[in-house]
């Protein structure tokens, strides 16, 4: 009796294990910096907008669908706001 509880158990156990791994599984994708990118889903984000007066920063919803692609002068760092 006590050994078929035990098998049991290590059977659960082992369903368990082998449901978790499987349920949890995640894909990661690596993008190269500098490589375009389509938005799977809305993206909130403040944006860059030519103007007749210069530039300045806007808010916007860009939809799921769109390229995204890199500013080709970006070196990586963040740049300021234009006064």
């Amino acid at each position: 009796m006590r050994l078929t509880l035990l098998k049991i158990r290590l059977l659960a156990l082992s369903c368990g294990i082998v449901c978790l791994i499987g349920c949890t599984r995640t894909r990661t994708v690596y993008v190269p910096h500098g490589e375009p990118v389509r938005l799977a889903e809305p993206v909130e984000a403040e944006v860059w907008v030519n103007t007749k007066d210069g530039e300045r920063k806007s808010k916007l919803t860009i939809p799921e669908g769109w390229w995204a692609l890199p500013d080709e002068k970006d070196d990586g760092k963040e740049t300021k706001a234009p006064d």
